[in-house]
């Protein structure tokens, strides 16, 4: 039985403008990040690329550091965990 509430689904892979928008900035600047390495990869599904939002949340707590600085970051985290 529905009761009139939808339900929201959490969104763990985001398109150029929903990061951008997570992100306070435009999808251009985006673009240009991403060009040169400044943001988290983006993954592909098929030929769409979309960020996931845990990485750019993590990458926000990071200090927005490089993708390499990120990683770096990342991985020393996750093994740190294990």
């Amino acid at each position: 039985m529905s009761t009139g509430t939808p339900t929201l689904v959490p969104q763990i892979l985001v398109d150029l403008k929903d990061a951008a928008d997570l992100l306070s900035i435009s999808p251009t600047t985006l673009k240009v990040m991403d060009a040169g390495g400044r943001v988290p990869a983006p993954v592909y599904l098929g030929r769409c690329k979309r960020w996931r939002v845990a990485d750019l949340e993590r990458w926000v707590k990071y200090g927005c550091p490089d993708r390499a600085e990120f990683r770096a970051r990342w991985m020393a985290e996750a093994h740190s965990e294990s």
